[in-house]
């Protein structure tokens, strides 16, 4: 029976490792690592630099005047860490504060409607159209209310730096999950940093959206269930699951993929069913997971009625956007948003009528594509949902809808028109390549924790490859996966006896 469980463990690292490696092969060749500005000719000496530098500061034994300074910066580490804390916190603020512009497409339609006192027709048809953005509509409606009662004066920028608490919430919470998972203090300090500077201080700051808004969510719910697999005590016996079952309430609310992540659980757990050492420990574990969702569900189902009889936005049922339809769109162009197929889509007097016209065209695009096209078409769209360090930024229309001139460091560095903002688009390609980097290191492990982050990001690619993707900005929601897995990988490879 244990082999059983060692064959699929096998078959999901393969795949894991195949598929990560086609990623990291797919950002090797993204334009943003060859964008020229001005700046240009430095970057690949930089980085150069920063290589010697590092591999100086790991051999301990080198006596260099890196290795002299070694010393010294780990005596003080908590101090070099505090200040390196505060410069990247004023950073974070400054960055809010010369960027913060509206935004469109739903970031603006959820700030529109959370500011006004009677929502418009036109948003109305928006929630009934989409109703999973219905929960956030109540989050950033309390938000607006907040901020008139303290006289805020600009609703945008209060938007914006909930945004960046709630990001560098999630950051905290990576290095946490690393701690309670057990993986080691390199492991944990490695993904901290690496949630810095690959979320943390990114012009991500300024779009209040589910994107950003769902990281400590996700972060969230990997605590608690490291804190439910640790030794037991009364926190995890019952306080963790209640507050997992509640934030896969509210992650479900706001990404409804956050629940891949117990999907991956539940089949690593059913292979542990072969595992007869493992076997007598589901028991106590399943009553856990029972309790949060018991909790899941009965918040959904208050949800559902508060939303009934409470809500200020009365929802066409007839008007939802089924699955399907969301299918549809990702079978054409680069498999992103379609204005054609949305329009078409809404042009159906029913949600029957609609899934049946989705289910026409999907049968009809397949038929076209033959089984040589659509290899060839999901690997276009693979590149496109997973190769930008950037995560899309830039790239979706009018997402920022800033109509200042591009003056100024951060405006120069970060906004699309800005001279600077292929050095941008340089770096943030750059530290997610380290990213990737680490995630492959992820690999040498096999314990049922790697084993089920793992699977839990091959559960969101094949996800954005089935359904809407075409762009990565759709992996904000899941970078949490993403760095607590480098974190350990790096560990790894940069401590291979550990």
């Amino acid at each position: 029976m244990l082999g059983v469980k060692n064959f699929f463990t096998h078959v999901i690292t393969t795949i894991s490792a195949v598929y990560f490696f086609i990623i990291l092969l797919g950002a090797l060749v993204n334009p943003n690592l060859i964008r020229q500005t001005a700046a240009s000719k430095w970057r690949w000496a930089i980085v150069c630099a920063l290589l010697v530098l590092a591999l100086v500061f790991q051999r301990e034994r080198l006596k260099t005047v890196a290795y002299y300074l070694r010393q010294p910066l780990l005596d003080h580490r908590r101090l070099v860490v505090g200040v390196l804390l505060g410069l990247g916190v004023i950073f974070q603020i400054s960055l809010v504060l010369n960027l913060a512009a509206p935004t469109g497409f739903d970031s603006a339609a959820i700030r529109q409607s959370a500011a006004l006192r009677v929502v418009t027709p036109e948003l109305q048809n928006y929630y009934s159209i989409y109703p999973n953005n219905l929960f956030f509509f109540f989050f950033a409606k309390g938000l607006h209310t907040v901020a008139k009662f303290c006289h805020f004066s600009s609703f945008i920028l209060t938007l914006d730096f909930v945004n960046l608490i709630l990001v560098d919430l999630s950051i905290g919470l990576n290095y946490l999950v690393v701690k309670k998972l057990n993986w080691g203090d390199q492991a944990a300090r490695t993904t901290f940093w690496l949630s810095v500077v690959g979320i943390g201080l990114t012009p991500w700051l300024i779009v209040f959206y589910s994107d950003t808004v769902v990281l400590p969510i996700v972060s969230g719910i990997l605590l608690c269930l490291a804190s439910i697999l640790a030794a037991g005590d009364l926190v995890n016996q019952y306080f963790s699951p209640i507050l997992l079952g509640l934030l896969l309430f509210v992650g479900y609310k706001l990404k409804p993929t956050t629940l891949i992540i117990m999907i991956a659980l539940l089949i690593v757990g059913l292979l542990n069913l072969f595992d007869p050492k493992k076997r007598q420990k589901m028991l106590p574990l399943g009553h856990k997971f029972l309790l949060s969702l018991i909790v899941f569900s009965g918040t959904l189902l208050l949800f559902n009625v508060a939303v009934k009889h409470l809500s200020p936005i009365e929802l066409n049922k007839q008007q939802e956007m089924p699955p399907t339809h969301f299918v549809m769109m990702g079978l054409t162009g680069e498999g992103g948003y379609n204005l054609t197929d949305f329009r078409n889509s809404q042009a159906q007097p029913t949600v029957a009528a609609r899934k049946a016209y989705n289910i026409k065209i999907i049968k009809q695009r397949l038929r076209n594509y033959g089984f040589n096209g659509y290899r060839r078409f999901l690997w276009a769209k693979n590149l496109n949902n997973t190769a930008d360090g950037t995560f899309g930024w830039g790239k979706e229309g009018h997402f920022i809808e800033a109509t200042q001139q591009p003056h100024g460091y951060f405006k120069a560095l970060y906004y699309p028109s800005g001279k600077n903002n292929g050095n941008y688009h340089f770096w943030a390609q750059l530290v997610w390549l380290i990213v990737l980097f680490g995630l492959l290191g992820s690999l040498a492990f096999h314990d049922n924790k790697t084993i089920c982050l793992q699977l839990a990001i091959l559960g969101l690619l094949i996800y954005l490859l089935l359904f809407e993707g075409g762009r990565s900005r759709y992996l904000i929601q899941a970078l949490p996966l993403f760095f607590v897995l480098a974190g350990r990988g790096w560990a790894k490879i940069s401590r291979p006896a550990a």
